[in-house]
């Protein structure tokens, strides 16, 4: 897309500024992590992603403060895919006591958001 750059480390730039916060359908995607983000929505789900420039938390303070380092995306998903799991999933086994069972699972809903961080 025109304007966007994604680093290595999942950092994402909009016309050369660092967006600050990511929104999928208008609510922070969890606690608005810009690298969990681009590195795991799946692209299929994408329908529409809007750039707020000037982005401020507080709206009716949008036009006092200074913001103009401030952008955010507020991403759309296609309707019938508003629902996912993401993450990694890491298994093992062996004989002798070795084992190794690590999910990290995420899922987003609009209504709600689940995290699974466990290591076993």
């Amino acid at each position: 897309m025109s304007g966007f750059e994604i680093t290595k480390d999942g950092e994402i730039k909009f016309e050369g500024k660092t967006i600050t916060q990511i929104k999928v359908e208008g609510k922070r995607f969890f606690d608005g992590s810009t690298k969990l983000a681009s590195k795991n929505i799946p692209a299929g789900v994408l329908d529409k992603i809007e750039v707020l420039k000037n982005h401020d938390e507080v709206a009716q303070l949008g036009g006092v403060r200074d913001n103009s380092e401030n952008v955010a995306i507020n991403i759309k998903l296609k309707e019938g895919k508003k629902n996912f799991w993401f993450g990694d999933l890491m298994a093992g086994g062996g004989l002798d006591e070795r084992y190794i069972f690590h999910p990290k699972l995420f899922y987003y809903s609009p209504k709600k958001s689940i995290n699974v961080i466990t290591d076993f």
